[in-house]
């Protein structure tokens, strides 16, 4: 039977251009159908008996974020989602409600959707939280589009840094040792694997961006090798 990863699926509709409608934001956070996703550090919450996602209403979370930090995720089971981070230097948050787990265990008692809300929630709390400069030109960079991205402050910069990107193709089958097993799916040019911290999913994709845009210096370079070679006048480097 072909193994299956659990955290993939279309269960959250991003809608996307929903994003930067501060208006219809600002509704969505006051709706009483909105549900909201806590991530404690790096972990989220389930309870009940079966295990089940903890989805927060707005009462539940008004004392313990601004509106402006949250992260809009989608529409899950048609109802607007959003993630709020909350710091694991604070003591554990919501134990009248459940307990706080990481991926590795949610992974194998979550419903494919719950799981994958949790794992996007997740990656895009954690993709914040690591990407608070630019990457190019080392300027603060805030957040914008609903937490789903940053601008980089420097004028002469601008630019955007779109957090999503974290969750494309790239998966992380988590390993005992606390290491990732990190790759794309079969079929897809450029395939790498190799071991990676699941820690920060932004430090997986650009760990992978790094080996990928090598791979293509060192094949580029060594058809050049070869044309020289070929036509008499290889040099070494």
């Amino acid at each position: 039977m072909e193994n299956h990863n659990v955290f993939a699926g279309a269960f959250v509709d991003r809608i996307g251009e929903r994003r930067k409608d501060s208006d219809w934001l600002a509704e969505a956070v006051l709706n009483v159908d909105s549900c909201f996703v806590p991530v404690w550090g790096d972990q989220c919450l389930v309870g009940g008996d079966p295990l089940a996602v903890v989805l927060l209403n707005r009462e539940q979370i008004r004392s313990v974020v601004e509106d402006r930090e949250l992260i809009f995720l989608g529409l899950f089971r048609d109802r607007p989602a959003f993630a709020l981070s909350i710091s694991e230097a604070t003591d554990e948050p919501f134990r009248e409600l459940g307990e706080f787990h990481d991926l590795r265990y949610l992974g194998t008692v979550l419903p494919a959707d719950e799981a994958n809300l949790v794992a996007h929630a997740r990656a895009l709390v954690l993709g914040r939280a690591s990407e608070v400069v630019c990457g190019v030109c080392g300027s603060s960079a805030r957040s914008e589009a609903a937490g789903n991205s940053r601008v980089c402050l420097n004028d002469d910069c601008r630019r955007e840094i779109f957090l999503a990107s974290i969750l494309r193709s790239s998966y992380w089958c988590p390993m005992a040792s606390g290491a990732c097993l990190g790759g794309r799916r079969a079929g897809q040019k450029a395939a790498t694997r190799q071991l990676l911290d699941s820690s920060n999913p932004a430090k997986v994709l650009k760990t992978q961006c790094a080996v990928r845009f090598t791979k293509k210096r060192m094949f580029a370079s060594a058809r050049c090798r070869i044309t020289a070679r070929n036509r008499g006048h290889f040099h070494p480097r």
